[in-house]
């Protein structure tokens, strides 16, 4: 190039190419589609926890009341002390309803409870339209992977 030349003209150094937009685009979607796929890809098994098999003999513990009144069904149970623990482990389609399982926690030994009635509440996650089935089953304190199984519970409706 000499100082004569009026076109400028670009060091071949710092050419760049066009950028090829088309492709950027492709490269981002594909990114995106598997940066959402793949969580989805998880929800078939994500806390899934197989539950024993009930049994046929009827729950003998705490009698537990179903009150419907709100937008979802709620357990009711009235319990001796305040250790003990009421829990939702889950609920699973049936013919014409939704069976609920839910576990009663024993208080933890050694450590002492008042002996005072106490009633705790459960939202069973099930719409109040939808008739349920409710099984129980009294586990220890320390007994975290039970496979104590669930028995039906005779409910009783919540007085209104």
């Amino acid at each position: 190039m000499s100082f004569s030349d009026p076109t400028p003209r670009a060091d071949p150094m710092f050419v760049l190419s066009p950028p090829r937009p088309a492709r950027a685009r492709t490269t981002r979607l594909v990114t995106l589609i598997l940066a959402l796929a793949a969580p989805l890809s998880l929800i078939g098994c994500w806390r899934y926890s197989a539950l024993p098999d009930p049994i046929e003999t009827p729950f003998l513990g705490p009698s537990i009341t179903v009150d419907s009144t709100g937008p979802e069904h709620v357990l009711i149970v009235e319990l001796p002390s305040p250790g003990w623990q009421f829990t939702l482990d889950a609920t699973r389609e049936a013919l014409n309803r939704r069976n609920v399982f839910v576990t009663l926690r024993q208080p933890q030994p050694g450590v002492a409870y008042s002996t005072q009635v106490v009633t705790q509440r459960l939202t069973s996650t099930v719409r109040s339209s939808t008739p349920i089935a409710v099984f129980s089953r009294i586990v220890s304190y320390d007994d975290r992977n039970s496979s104590t199984p669930h028995a039906p519970t005779t409910t009783q409706a919540a007085l209104q």
